[in-house]
């Protein structure tokens, strides 16, 4: 009989190696728990990783063309070899796909900064930095009839806001104008949302229905928002300024005819990650055990280019900020969050 130091780990069985495998809290560990041997790769299939909190992506390429992340999970530095990325903007949030794009606008593409794949997307004219992508979080940018959404301000001192959608075998993008003034615009599989600061009503636009859709109009709700986010549920609205009490609402749209905003009391096992640019995402705990749910993660650059993560507790209705102190000089003002995926 073998002793346990004789033991061929490698003889493990696949079931128990793929409830090990889901107990890892960093993507960079699963890689490395499938290159062990190859019975442990067969067992533990790369589509299949465990659930993860995602990264925060910091600063852009630098000389040498790495990109840095951060793990919350296993509080690491991780370097990727990104050359793809080199003089380009990188707008996020972002799940599976970050928007990278010259100064210029002349050759956005979608890249999974993992991965490597790269998406082309049409020139983009009258682009400038304040410019920000709209996917749903499960986008697969090659896959037919789904559509990828970026709006922009097309000038400075302009009021007309402008969504361009594109979808694979597109050979530019279809481009909707919408005067807005201080709106926060938000697309999500086919819905083109408005929310207008000044009068803090809510269009709802059928981009599928084409040029002449009816256009929902959602009353004002009992306070400003300034971060529109997708959850399971649809869409969320969200009052978010470190220090304040932090409210959410959900757009009650039934049937159309009486559509509105209803305060939520709960996000149940949801996270919210938010960023610059009015947006984020939602992703449940599931197995994140060392993570809260119910819970929004705000993370915010200083003027002194620091940063700082902010987490408000809706059951206790309070904000916390959590410590970050990598050991790294270079890892100095975060950019947004990425959700790690291959």
């Amino acid at each position: 009989m073998k002793t346990n130091e004789e033991r061929d780990w490698s003889e493990l069985l696949p079931d128990v190696l793929n409830l090990i495998s889901k107990k890892l809290p960093d993507l960079c560990d699963f890689v490395r728990f499938r290159a062990v041997c190859k019975s442990w790769c067969s067992a533990v299939p790369i589509s299949d990783p465990p659930p993860q909190f995602p990264w925060i992506l910091m600063h852009d390429p630098s000389p040498d063309n790495e990109l840095c992340f951060y793990s919350l999970s296993c509080g690491k530095i991780h370097r990727i070899h990104a050359p793809e990325a080199l003089g380009r903007m990188l707008i996020g949030p972002a799940q599976n796909y970050i928007f990278a794009i010259d100064r210029e606008g002349s050759s956005p593409s979608l890249l999974n900064l993992l991965t490597k794949n790269e998406v082309p997307l049409p020139p983009i004219k009258n682009f400038h930095g304040r410019s920000s992508i709209c996917m749903a979080p499960s986008c697969k940018p090659t896959q037919e009839g789904e559509h990828v959404a970026i709006w922009q301000r097309n000038k400075w001192d302009s009021r007309i806001c402008t969504l361009g959608l594109w979808q694979p075998g597109n050979e530019k993008w279809t481009e909707i104008e919408k005067y807005s003034n201080w709106a926060i615009q938000f697309y999500n599989d086919g819905m083109y949302y408005v929310y207008n600061k000044r009068t803090s009503e809510t269009e709802v636009i059928d981009v599928r229905a084409g040029t002449g859709a009816p256009t929902i109009l959602v009353p004002p709700p009992e306070t400003e928002f300034n971060y529109f986010v997708m959850s399971e549920e649809g869409l969320l609205g969200i009052h978010c300024y470190p220090g304040w009490p932090c409210e959410i609402y959900g757009l009650v749209q039934g049937n159309h005819a009486n559509p509105h905003w209803m305060k939520l009391k709960t996000i149940g096992d949801q996270m919210i990650f938010l960023s610059g640019r009015h947006t984020g995402f939602c992703a449940k705990v599931s197995n994140m055990n060392q993570f809260k749910g119910n819970c929004v993660y705000l993370l915010r650059n200083h003027r002194d280019l620091s940063f700082s993560l902010d987490v408000y507790g809706i059951d206790a209705g309070k904000w916390e900020i959590w410590p970050i102190s990598p050991d790294d000089a270079d890892f100095d003002r975060a950019l947004t969050w990425f959700m790690p995926k291959i």
